[in-house]
This record gives C-alpha cells, sequence and structure tokens, in this order.
C-alpha cells in the first residue's frame, strides 16, 4: 500500500512536470495553427523539445477540453486503447472508461477542471473491448489563472511489477526532471520548510541545498509574509493558488518572482507543497514601458489636436514633450537647403544656435534625409559611428532623427539627442521609432497649416500674379497714410496708372503674354518708387503708387520716372511690346480730404489724361488722313 501512494505520488509529480511542458506545447498550437508554413515548423521544434516528457513517455498521456473531450493523446495513449492514430480525437473520455469506474472518473474529471490534481485507480475498455486497470492522474491545464484543459496521465498496473524496480524508476526519472527543469522548483514540507531545491533554483540565487531545511518563508520579503502564508494554508487545503512575491536572492537583492503552488498528495494526504517560481520583474518592466509608450501617444495626438495655440507655441511643446518622454537633453528642428543644414529651432540644453549652418555631409541628417527611415543610434562612440563626421563636432552620445515631410516634399529633420548612450532596455526599439514616425509627422502636418494659412493671407492681401498689395491692402495703406499725414500736417500724393492698349495685348497675343506684360510692368513700377512709398495692382492693368511727405518735386520726379520706365518695350516670348500708361494725380489735403473721396479724384484725373491722349492721337490720325 505504501508504495502504491509513492507511485500515485511520483506520477503526480510528474504531471505537474507533464503540464508545463504541454501547456507551451498547446499555446503554441493554437497561436500558430493558422499558418502551415512556419509556423508548423515552429510547433515540430517546439514537440521536438519535449519529445523526451510528450511523445515518448512511456506513460498514456492525454489533453482534454473542459467537457470531457480529447483533444491531443500521445503515441502511448493511442498503443495504450488500441486504436488507430486520430481515432480517438474528439471522443468524450466515458467512452474509454469502464462502466463500474465512470461515477468515480467523471468526478475526478470534474475536480481536476475545477482545478485540483487527482490521483485514482480505474478501469479502461479499449479497442477490442478488454478491461485495463490503470493507475491515473488528472490535473489541470491553467493559462492566467484558469483551467483552460485537462491533462490526463495512465499505466497499466501490470506493469508495475516488481512494485520495487518500478518505484525505483518513477523516482529516478523524478528526480531527472525536477532537478534539470529549466523552472527554479521548490519542495515545501507541510509546515514550509524546505525539503528540496533544484539546480535552477540555486541559480536564480535562492538557498542551496547545503542550507535547507529552513522556512521558505525568511527568503520573501516581509511585505509579502501575509500573501505567502495564505497562499501556503490554500495549497495544504489542496487549491493550487498563485501569488506574487518579492524573492530575496543570496545577495540581498529582491526578485519579483510569481509563485504556483500545488499540493504534495500521499495517499489523499497533503504532506506538503511545490513551488514553481518564473521572474515576472522583466514582465512587469515590460508592461510598464508599453503602458507608458502608448500613454505619450495618446498625449502626443492630444497635444497635436489642441486647439488656441500659436503656430510657434504648438511647435515647441510638441518638441519639449518629445524630450520628456524620450529622455533626450534637446530637440532640434533643421531645414536642408541643398549642401547646408540650417537649424531652425532648438529646445534643451544645447549652445547650438538658431540660424547656424552645417554642411550636409557633417551632419547626421544625411543618414535619413528624404527617407521614411527614423535614424536611432544608442551610442555614437560604439562601432563605426565612432570615427562619424558628425560625432565628432556634435558631441551627442545616442540620437532619434526622422524626415519633417511638407506638402510631400522632404523639408528638414527633427532629431532628439542626448549626451548618454543608451544600454540595456532603455535601448531605442520600434515603438520609440514609431513614436518619432508620428512626431514628425505631427510637425509636419503643423507646418503645412502653417503655410496654408499664410498663404491665405497673402491671397487676402497681395496680388496673386504680381505680388504686389492688392486692392484691398491699398485702401487699407491709404487709410493709414491719411490719418498719419493728418497728424504731421503732411501732404499725400495718390497716383492712378491706367496701362494704355493693354486690352489689344491680350486680345492679339493671349493672356500668357499678357501676364508677362504685367509682371514685368510691375516689376519696373516697383523699381522707381521710394522705400517709403507703397505701389499696388488694384486691377487687371491698373496700379496705384501712394507717396507719403509728398512734395512738388517728389511727384513731379515719380511721375517722370514712370513715364521713364514704360519708354522701351516690354519683351515677351520674343516679342517686343510697347506699352503706354495714363496717370492721374490726387494730393491730400488739397483735393480730398478722406480715402474715398481720394480716390474718386485720382481716378478722375487718370481717365480725363486718357481722353486727352485719346483726342490728339484721333486728331493726329486725321491730319495724317487729309495730308
Amino acid at each position: 500500500m505504501a508504495l502504491s501512494i509513492v507511485v500515485v505520488a511520483a506520477l503526480g509529480i510528474i504531471a505537474l512536470v507533464f503540464l508545463i511542458a504541454t501547456i507551451a506545447i498547446e499555446i503554441e498550437r493554437r497561436k500558430l495553427v493558422a499558418n502551415l508554413g512556419a509556423g508548423r515548423q515552429k510547433y515540430l521544434q517546439l514537440r521536438a523539445r519535449f519529445a523526451a516528457l510528450y511523445d515518448r513517455s512511456p506513460d498514456a498521456i492525454a489533453i482534454y477540453d473542459l467537457e470531457g473531450h480529447l483533444i491531443h493523446g500521445n503515441a502511448a495513449a493511442v498503443a495504450f486503447l488500441g486504436y488507430a492514430p486520430g481515432e480517438m480525437l474528439g471522443r468524450h473520455f466515458v467512452t474509454h472508461i469502464a462502466p463500474e469506474s465512470i461515477e468515480e472518473t467523471s468526478a475526478a474529471f470534474e475536480r481536476a477542471a475545477s482545478g485540483s490534481t487527482e490521483y485514482l485507480v480505474t478501469r479502461f475498455i479499449d479497442a477490442q473491448s478488454a478491461r485495463l486497470d490503470v493507475l491515473a492522474t488528472v490535473a489541470p491545464i491553467v493559462e492566467e489563472g484558469k483551467p483552460i484543459a485537462v491533462l490526463a496521465t495512465a499505466r497499466d498496473l501490470r506493469q508495475i511489477v516488481p512494485l520495487e524496480a518500478s518505484s525505483a524508476q518513477i523516482e529516478q526519472r523524478f528526480d531527472a526532471l525536477f532537478d534539470g527543469h529549466a523552472t527554479p522548483l521548490i519542495e515545501l514540507d507541510a509546515q514550509g520548510r524546505y525539503r528540496r531545491v533544484n539546480a535552477a533554483f540555486e541559480r536564480f540565487g535562492g538557498v542551496s541545498l547545503a542550507i535547507a531545511f529552513r522556512l521558505f518563508e525568511e527568503d520573501v520579503s516581509p511585505d509579502d509574509l501575509t500573501t505567502l502564508r495564505t497562499a501556503f494554508a490554500r495549497v495544504m487545503l489542496g487549491e493550487h493558488p498563485q501569488s506574487e512575491l518579492n524573492v530575496v536572492r543570496n545577495n540581498g537583492e529582491s526578485v519579483s518572482m510569481r509563485c504556483s503552488f500545488s499540493p504534495i498528495v500521499v495517499d489523499r494526504s497533503i504532506e506538503g507543497a511545490y513551488v514553481a517560481l518564473e521572474d515576472v520583474s522583466e514582465m512587469r518592466d515590460l508592461a510598464h514601458r508599453e503602458r507608458m509608450r502608448s500613454e505619450r501617444m495618446r498625449e502626443l495626438l492630444a497635444l497635436a489636436a489642441a486647439s488656441g495655440l500659436e503656430f510657434d507655441a504648438q511647435i515647441e511643446r510638441v518638441m519639449r514633450f518629445g524630450i520628456e518622454s524620450l529622455g533626450a537633453d534637446a530637440c532640434f528642428v533643421t531645414h536642408v537647403k541643398g549642401d547646408a543644414v540650417v537649424v531652425e529651432r532648438c529646445v534643451g540644453a544645447t549652445e547650438i544656435p538658431v540660424g547656424m549652418e552645417i554642411a550636409f555631409g557633417r551632419t547626421f541628417s544625411r543618414e535619413a534625409f528624404g527617407t521614411d527611415v527614423v535614424l536611432a543610434i544608442d551610442d555614437t562612440q560604439g562601432g563605426s559611428w565612432r570615427l562619424d563626421p558628425a560625432t565628432d563636432w556634435q558631441g551627442w552620445r545616442s540620437l532619434l532623427l526622422a524626415t519633417i515631410w511638407v506638402e510631400g516634399v522632404p523639408y528638414g529633420t527633427v532629431s532628439f539627442e542626448s549626451r548618454r548612450p543608451r544600454s540595456g532596455a532603455m535601448r531605442f526599439d520600434d515603438a520609440d521609432r514609431d513614436f518619432m514616425r508620428l512626431l514628425a509627422a505631427l510637425l509636419g502636418s503643423a507646418m503645412e497649416r502653417d503655410l496654408q494659412v499664410k498663404r491665405m493671407g497673402e491671397l487676402a492681401f497681395y496680388d496673386p500674379l504680381t505680388s504686389l498689395p492688392n486692392r484691398s491692402n491699398f485702401a487699407e495703406s491709404l487709410r493709414r497714410e491719411i490719418t498719419r499725414a493728418t497728424r504731421s500736417n503732411a501732404q499725400v500724393a495718390l497716383f492712378y496708372i491706367d496701362l494704355d492698349g493693354f486690352k489689344g495685348v491680350n486680345d492679339t497675343y493671349g493672356h500668357g503674354v499678357g501676364d508677362e506684360v504685367l509682371l514685368e510692368v510691375a516689376r519696373r513700377f516697383d523699381g522707381v518708387v521710394r522705400a517709403s512709398d507703397t505701389i499696388a495692382r488694384i486691377g487687371g492693368d491698373e496700379f496705384a503708387v501712394i507717396q507719403s511727405d509728398a512734395t512738388d518735386l517728389s511727384i513731379e520726379r515719380l511721375e517722370r520716372r514712370i513715364a521713364e520706365a514704360l519708354a522701351q518695350p516690354v519683351e515677351a516670348r520674343n516679342l517686343s511690346i510697347p506699352i503706354g500708361a495714363s496717370v492721374g494725380i490726387a494730393l491730400f489735403p488739397n483735393d480730398a480730404t478722406d480715402t474715398a473721396r481720394l480716390i474718386e479724384q485720382a481716378d478722375a484725373a487718370m481717365y480725363a489724361r486718357k481722353r486727352s491722349r485719346s483726342r490728339r492721337s484721333d486728331g493726329a490720325e486725321q491730319l495724317r488722313s487729309t495730308s
């Protein structure tokens, strides 16, 4: 009887180890089943690694879903019952249980599906209807704290002969599995004292075999003693609790471990517990970093969508947010102009001034500008970067750099740079690169909006063809100049200029030539006015000049210069086109004291000049006809 108990307990221990291996296999299989290429190869590799524990085991091993249907069975299970491979899949376990054993076996299965490990002697019926007495173990397969399937092992009782030899083999097999397992394992007695530990636990830095037989809680942080004692009380009641405990290494370092407790049951009596330990500190750090990255993405998007911010303020906030999120020292926004990189903005700890020009070949921009690549350098003093010309003068040890695209064209770069190298978990990774791409895209989008606003402003106040002030801009400038002249008792001269014969240019040569003529005329007019004067295009072929602090001499001089500007024909598309102009002049305050009236007077004077010129031209033509 005692030997049977030992056998049952040993098989239970083996089942726990089988459980760990099987979980890895089944989880990988389910994840990769949709991909029968590389996924199937990985599954086969996993199966090969655990072949000694599963496929090649002399014990029949089967996996059932929680309703009792067979998911998978090893070769020994198929041979044990005499079925062809695949024939048992999907069958309920009661189909190969003798009627007299169904009730007891079903009860054990239900307890296993609820999280308990059960040991029993039951009777199978094989494919030839023969009855087989077996020693069986059923245990839950747990994922994220919940049973997802049931693992069953069985051995023909007829093979447990002689019992002493069989028991010794089982013990040897268990010792090999326990001591050689990669997971740190502990065996505790009923008082929570170490009974044995495996080599993986020793490598982790826990107690060694030489100093065993003391309480496990002596190697757990005092803050977690209550959690440990609660978990141990539960396992002694037959449960399978999991707890996160800070386990102290021999060097005093505390490591967060997920501890999975399993009861050691001998003849239905719980004599202690097995504890499997998994280091979760790194996983927690990775999870924390992932949460932080997700949060910074949300914050960056919220910052980009913030309303009420001026363009410069928004750009600076995005740059400062990037410095904080990436742990950088400084941020630079540059504009690449040919072979030069111009620093347009900089934030953070740097002595590089705005406006500084750097040869493109001496910057890291050359590695990524104009591409979608995010340049990530963890240490500029490592590898080939140590000899890079950009490393020599900049002095940065790590950086992220990406291209800023504006309206589909590479504009410049944004970079976050630090005086410290990156190592270990702080190395730049794909999440950092994704963050950088988004940040560069947001900067480019903000720049595009700013350009559009400026263009709208130019369209509202400037002529799109000649870039001179338009009628609205001209009227506002005239109003301001009259207000200033009123305070200073000065005189303002308003020139209205209409090109003579321009309609014929459009009718004869087309609007393309007409536009070139207007551009050249605007250039000539802009070259003859004073810097303090305002010249505007106020209509199709009409221009106006506002002359401040006007005198008789300045008025006469400007009128002469306008005539001289049009003395030479305009060259356009291999055509030589003569252009004349009629000029009307009105003075503030002599001719009018308000803006509207002054414009009317200048316009009337211009048309009077045009009519007079027309009459002289008609008279000359008539004289030529009569002669």
